[in-house]
């Protein structure tokens, strides 16, 4: 359209820069440097604005002319609609992550669960036994609260985990063993799972208490069972 052709080609052989590189491909066509940078700003000013690009110069014949605007036309529109449907595709995710962040989570429902199976543990007296500390799992009004936000949750994992490192320094025996296991799927649970299941939760909890009430369990340990079970909202 300017009255000369170039080839256009990228020359990535600067460190850290890409350079745009044009090469008159019409032999006995002399064309400055600075022509031909000038052209090319007038053409992006042009895409920028939005020109119909009507009231271009002819310097081609008015055939070949008509030709190429036509064709730059067609191609500029297909690059725009490319680029709006790119666009709103990204703004379309965008807006699904902004909403999966900012949903509320809804609240657990309250499980109650009861006790039994053959580890259901005996009626102590003595104040001051593990059985009496924990809480006796032969109630049936306790219930299993699922944290609701990043920080609750955290807060029972970590509860977990420190009733988890006392139980290892206690005496192994089958109720402990059984303890860890099902403190260890409770932890998966709230863990990896998107929406923690409260009936395992729960399940799980209570057999972890009933296989407690069991050992011969230290204070630090009877302790941290004690907290576990209250931010579980599980007290006795």
């Amino acid at each position: 359209m300017k009255g000369y052709g170039v080839s256009f080609s990228i020359d990535a052989t600067f460190k850290n820069r890409i350079a745009f590189k044009f090469t008159l491909t019409d032999p006995g066509v002399v064309v400055g440097t600075e022509r031909v940078r000038q052209d090319l700003k007038e053409y992006l000013d042009r895409v920028k604005r939005g020109d119909n690009l009507d009231d271009l110069p002819v310097i081609t014949s008015l055939e070949e002319h008509e030709v190429v605007v036509t064709t730059l036309k067609n191609r500029l529109s297909f690059l725009q609609h490319s680029y709006n449907l790119a666009k709103n595709a990204a703004e379309f995710y965008e807006g699904l992550i902004r909403k999966a962040i900012t949903m509320p989570v809804l609240p657990a429902q309250s499980i109650v669960v009861q006790t039994g199976g053959s580890l259901s543990a005996p009626t102590y007296s003595a104040v001051n036994s593990p059985q009496a500390l924990i809480g006796n799992g032969s109630r049936a009004d306790n219930s299993v609260r699922i944290a609701l936000s990043f920080k609750e949750l955290q807060e029972q994992i970590h509860g977990i985990d420190e009733i988890l490192v006392r139980l290892r320094n206690e005496s192994a025996n089958d109720y402990r063993d059984e303890a860890v296991r099902n403190l260890k799927n409770v932890k998966e649970e709230l863990e990896q799972a998107n929406s923690p299941e409260p009936n395992r939760v729960a399940a799980w909890l209570e057999q972890a208490r009933q296989a407690l009430q069991f050992g011969s369990l230290g204070y630090e340990t009877v302790q941290a069972a004690k907290e576990l079970f209250r931010i579980f909202g599980m007290g006795s």
